[in-house]
């Protein structure tokens, strides 16, 4: 029977810690081990964390200074003696028997370094090259929830994030965990209850170029830093590649939604949607994720795209494939 750990990272959510912890102590599944990670939270949340560790063996509390989610949850891996590592957050709640459709999983599929819940997919079995690959793609979850983990995995791949990438950090985290795993499993379990809260930081952040620029230097250096591109073949460095523009365009897409400081009758927009023109009809998307810098950042990356869907002879079919077009 395999143990589960649930690193809870904790910081100012004493209104809703009770009702987290609570549906976790009340598993179905009973071989597991609740580890709270206290992220120097100003209100009660540590006395609430405190109180259960008291009434409950199963419960163990660390109290760390603030130093934000992802250092909170890297505390929680390293004090996790689970086979397993489950991620929830201090305001959200999971059902009853999340433990217990995850332990059934593992059970007949012992190989599997990450389940990851909440997909379309009955049970379906991908590589980590694939999952990575979907990742960048934003295919399927990139949150560290909604996804259970080999602990010996997190141990040897968890990374420090820079404290000011605070949205975002997850993908960060989960390409760079992708490289480390051999077998993913997609499966349809609904187990997680996501609370929306108004001051969370998606909620609050603010989006502007120079914080995308940060996160897709960031994730390039680890996705394709020298040590990791000299192991890949050609094909596989394309299609990482080709991903990689993806990603960065939901990047830029986010920049145009969320920035005020976007302008549409610049002359240098209009200059450069006058000169693309012709390969503006061949896509179904806001030319302006494409022209959003004024100093043409994704220019290069719209030309890779047609370079590209060239080498394949066929560009309508290359545009389909990363998604820039819908299938016809």
């Amino acid at each position: 029977m395999i143990k589960i750990s649930i690193v809870v990272p904790v910081y100012n959510v004493e209104q809703y810690l009770d009702e987290c912890i609570e549906s976790i102590l009340c598993q179905t599944y009973q071989n597991f081990e609740l580890v709270l990670v206290d992220d120097g939270s100003t209100d009660g949340s540590l006395t609430v964390c405190k109180r259960y560790v008291s009434k409950d063996a199963r419960v163990k509390c660390i109290s760390i200074e603030n130093s934000g989610a992802n250092n909170a949850r890297k505390v929680g891996v390293a004090n996790a003696n689970g086979e397993y590592i489950m991620f929830v957050d201090g305001d959200d709640t999971i059902t009853n028997n999340a433990l217990e459709n995850f332990a059934g999983i593992i059970e007949h599929k012992s190989n599997v370094d990450i389940v990851i819940a909440h997909m379309q997919e009955e049970e379906k079995e991908v590589s980590g090259y694939d999952y990575l690959l979907d990742l960048l793609h934003f295919s399927c979850w990139v949150s560290m929830c909604f996804k259970l983990y080999r602990t010996s995995v997190l141990k040897d791949s968890f990374i420090n994030i820079p404290s000011e990438l605070k949205y975002g950090e997850d993908l960060l985290q989960n390409v760079n965990i992708a490289r480390y795993v051999n077998s993913v499993v997609y499966c349809n379990i609904n187990y997680y209850k996501y609370r929306m809260v108004e001051n969370s930081v998606s909620h609050t952040m603010k989006f502007c170029q120079e914080y995308e620029d940060k996160l897709q230097n960031f994730l390039t250096s680890y996705l394709f830093g020298k040590s990791v591109a000299e192991k890949l073949n050609s094909e596989v460095k394309t299609d990482l590649d080709f991903a990689w523009c993806k990603c960065y365009l939901n990047g830029l897409k986010n920049v145009v939604l969320y920035s005020s400081n976007f302008n549409c009758h610049d002359f240098a927009y209009l200059q450069l949607k006058h000169n693309l023109k012709s390969h503006f009809t061949m896509l179904d998307m806001d030319e302006r994720i494409l022209l959003y810098s004024h100093h043409i950042v994704c220019i290069p990356l719209f030309k890779s795209y047609i370079y590209y869907c060239r080498l394949k002879k066929n560009i309508k079919k290359g545009l389909v494939r990363i998604g820039l077009i819908r299938e016809t």
